[in-house]
């Protein structure tokens, strides 16, 4: 009976603590406090698990698509290059996972010609299995709105592919324009483009960052049903997006550095092990990123409402 009043008394004291907190912190602490209990009440990491599990099974069906997609606008080789040099901005650089990868898409190039209109509907249905179970697990961050049927969450992957093949084509037609001007010997052009004094060697980095920003930014905002704030969608997606910038640097660090050895326990499996727990990890941030952004979201909304009745009680006073 003692035990069990000092442990009542020592969680009272732990509230009281974190009651002090969050009102010094201005609410951070109680963000933070439901981003945790959310992540693990909706089971986060099974979600990133089981999307990490799609992925290995649509990332080559979505090479496939976007290879046949750019080859309709723009030069092969051209092409190529810039898919193996997003490949080498996005994977860890150890373990062969570069070179998996690449010649994965060497061979999507090679077969583009005998790609036909069912094979590419084919293709476009299996790589948006990923991006319908990534909007799914997004969407549960916000459970207090209703989610989207499974119809509406294939729907949403299928256009998520269609963006992003969009994107890519943009950028290469940029790409493109860019390598005329740099070609006229534009200064400004060949300083921002070649990495020189103005962005220096961290200009991939910088790059890859602001993509993942916009990208974290475009998920959290619009994929709920529920109505997110711009400023909680931003602050969630620049927290994962550095996280993320994080991870892939560490990430490689960690391959590199020999403490790994993945190779002893799973042999020739090996690559695509380390690929998937890659994008594991990836997805977990993700995920936590929407998770925090559904508790700001909540914060701010509470925190309206409180101003709303505060000024309606003084407005009738």
């Amino acid at each position: 009976m003692a035990q069990e009043n000092n442990t009542q008394k020592l969680a009272e004291q732990f509230e009281e603590l974190y009651e002090e907190a969050n009102a010094r912190s201005g609410g951070v602490a109680g963000i933070l406090r439901r981003t945790v209990e959310q992540v693990s009440e909706k089971r986060a990491a099974q979600s990133a698990a089981s999307i990490s599990y799609y992925t290995l099974f649509s990332l080559f069906p979505l090479m496939l698509f976007l290879v046949f997609l750019a080859s309709l606008f723009v030069d092969v080789n051209q092409a190529q290059a810039f898919f193996v040099e997003i490949m080498f901005l996005v994977l860890p650089d150890a373990l062969g996972i570069q070179d998996m990868v690449v010649n994965t898409i060497e061979r999507a190039f090679t077969v583009r010609g005998e790609i036909g209109i069912i094979s590419v509907l084919g293709l476009l249905w299996a790589s948006s299995a990923a991006f319908s179970t990534l909007t799914l697990s997004i969407g549960a961050a916000w459970d207090y709105e209703p989610l989207r049927s499974p119809i509406q969450h294939r729907l949403l992957g299928i256009a998520m592919i269609i963006i992003l093949g969009v994107a890519l084509i943009t950028t290469l037609v940029a790409s493109t324009v860019i390598g005329v001007l740099e070609a006229l010997d534009i200064p400004l052009v060949s300083e921002l483009w070649n990495g020189g004094t103005l962005l220096g060697a961290s200009y991939p980095r910088v790059v890859t960052l602001a993509v993942s920003f916009l990208v974290f930014l475009a998920l959290y905002h619009w994929i709920p049903r529920a109505h997110v704030p711009w400023r909680a969608a931003a602050i969630a997606a620049g927290l994962a997006a550095l996280a993320w910038q994080v991870l892939s640097v560490g990430f490689s660090w960690y391959l590199s550095s020999g403490l790994a050895r993945y190779e002893l326990v799973y042999g020739s499996l090996t690559t695509v092990v380390v690929v998937m727990f890659w994008v594991y990890l990836s997805m977990l941030i993700i995920l936590v990123g929407a998770h925090l952004s559904a508790a700001i979201s909540l914060h701010l909304r509470s925190k309206w409402w409180r101003s709303a009745r505060e000024k309606l009680i003084t407005d009738q006073q």
